[in-house]
């Protein structure tokens, strides 16, 4: 039902049982009220012809005629009558012109029946109702004043009466339905235009002052509670834009609300509503490559929050803290088992280089052989007591071409490409322990040919050794720099767990990937490392 619908109903209901009201009125007591109220107005003009007959018969009685005619003389009785007629007839003539419908007389019963009769010609034969009042002379009631009226005359005077006051009562009504309907129309108009511009409050307020007495209040207040809604509904939206969780919000088993952290954690998040969804559930999704936590939680019958979180660099920080406790204990054992092993290598490369000296051809051939796997030995040991228990770095200005010449020149199998001119701060020889270390396992990994080239690249220095080795497996790639994980691509031992650490510890950093058949590993010095020279 429309709001002008409503109106109308308040505004006509009572204006229809308003006349309901006066029609009973009019049909059950109105008669009997008009009846009593003409009887009292026509007493009144009997009142006046009494008072008239009290003041004119006495004026003609100056020579006693009508006092004698009234005691019985009835030679006088006529002379009195028409003595009467004549001086009260004019009155009653008078009365009638002021009230037509009115028949009127006085009845005199000693001088022979009415006198200065007035009728209304149009009566006569009709029913009539008469009324009288009584008439006094010297004490004595002698006859009385009489007036009457056809009931037709009655009738159609009620009629016109009741016309009339219908007639105004309508008329006051119309102009109340009038008033109403414009009332009505100023309202609903304001109301109207009130609800058109309330889809505007998401970009501005409400022109309160285009609206009149409490349509103006009501703007008024709309605009409070939609600059107080847009104030939360910022709020809102800034912690669903800025939670490091995916948020949502389920009603009826339909998203209407996520935040795009969950839509790109569970792009599939409406599959994973369903009509039986507990009031809380909670559960772990692992994907390839993300830990995802999904908790459901129902806030009411028909609504849930959804909330997901991305647990996977807390599954991978704990995971390598656990590492680093292991590599810790490992190195720590391996520093102690380092010093151990050292004793028997020494007499090992001892017994071996006397049999060299004093042996046979035979016994010589095998001594070399010993000699070989002692120094391999020797180089894994050093290699763990490097690893086990790292130095702080000592800086000073390298040249990067005459380092790797120096190093590295001899051999056909590696290509050299450093700028003469090229100078940085670094440790010498972490430097090297770097640098010999991916040569090193370049040719494990069967390669034929290695490239070490070193670039000042922005603010830092970027040394990139590659080799044509065999590929490293995709699925290696994020392990080769662990302590002793070997693969044949990868070559053997601590090498590249020496590579990253001898980076790091220079504040350097070390990534891997393969193209055009090379496997090429970044080393990156930042300028904070020192830089000087020419470049």
């Amino acid at each position: 039902m429309s709001l002008r619908v409503r109106f109308w109903i308040v505004a006509i209901v009572p204006l229809l049982l308003a006349v309901f009201l006066i029609t009973w009125l009019f049909s059950t007591n109105m008669w009997n009220i008009y009846l009593q109220e003409r009887e009292t107005k026509l007493q009144g003009v009997l009142n006046l012809m009494v008072k008239n007959f009290e003041a004119v018969a006495p004026q003609q009685d100056k020579d006693s005629l009508i006092t004698n005619a009234l005691r019985g003389d009835v030679q006088l009785q006529e002379e009195a009558r028409v003595r009467l007629t004549a001086a009260l007839l004019p009155y009653n003539q008078a009365l009638q012109n002021a009230m037509p419908t009115l028949g009127l007389s006085y009845s005199i019963s000693l001088l022979g029946g009415p006198i200065a009769e007035v009728k209304n010609p149009e009566a006569e034969g009709k029913t009539r109702v008469e009324i009288s009042a009584p008439i006094y002379w010297a004490g004595e009631q002698i006859g009385a004043a009489r007036i009457w009226e056809t009931a037709d005359d009655l009738r159609a005077s009620f009629t016109k009466t009741r016309n009339t006051i219908l007639g105004a009562v309508g008329g006051i009504l119309l102009l109340a339905v009038l008033l109403a309907f414009l009332v009505i129309e100023s309202v609903n108009r304001d109301i109207v235009n009130l609800v058109k511009q309330l889809p505007s409050l998401k970009e501005s307020q409400l022109p309160v002052g285009t609206f009149r007495g409490e349509i103006g209040l009501i703007a008024s207040t709309a605009n409070e509670l939609a600059a107080e809604l847009k104030e939360r509904t910022q709020a809102l939206n800034a912690v669903m834009e800025n939670s490091p969780v995916g948020l949502a919000l389920v009603k009826n088993h339909e998203i209407i609300l996520k935040n795009p952290i969950m839509e790109k954690l569970l792009p599939d998040l409406e599959n994973r509503i369903s009509t039986d969804t507990p009031d809380y559930y909670h559960e772990n999704i692992r994907t390839d490559d993300k830990n995802i936590s999904l908790t459901f939680l129902r806030v009411s019958d028909d609504e849930l929050i959804v909330v997901a979180e991305d647990l996977t660099d807390i599954i991978n920080m704990r995971e390598t803290m656990a590492l680093q406790e292991r590599l810790a204990a490992l190195g720590r054992f391996s520093a102690g088992i380092a010093h151990e092993i050292r004793n028997p290598l020494t007499a090992i490369r001892g017994f071996s280089q006397m049999i060299l000296k004093h042996g046979s051809p035979e016994d010589k051939a095998y001594a070399e052989k010993i000699l070989r796997e002692q120094e391999r030995v020797e180089k894994l040991v050093r290699d763990m007591l490097v690893y086990a228990r790292p130095r702080t770095a000592e800086k000073k200005p390298i040249n990067l071409y005459e380092f790797a010449t120096q190093h590295f020149g001899e051999n056909p199998q590696i290509t050299l490409d450093i700028p003469k001119n090229l100078i940085w701060n670094l440790d010498e020889e972490y430097l090297l322990q770097i640098v010999s270390n991916l040569v090193g396992n370049a040719f494990d990994a069967g390669a034929t040919q290695v490239w070490v080239e070193a670039r000042r690249e922005g603010q830092n220095l970027v040394l990139r050794v590659a080799n044509n080795g065999t590929p490293i497996p995709q699925e290696d790639l994020g392990k080769i720099f662990e302590p002793f994980y070997t693969t044949k691509s990868t070559g053997t031992g601590l090498g590249l767990a020496i590579v990253r650490s001898a980076a790091e510890i220079q504040g350097g950093s070390i990534s891997v990937k393969q193209a055009s058949g090379k496997t090429i590993f970044e080393i990156i010095f930042p300028n904070g490392s020192g830089t000087t020279g020419n470049y």
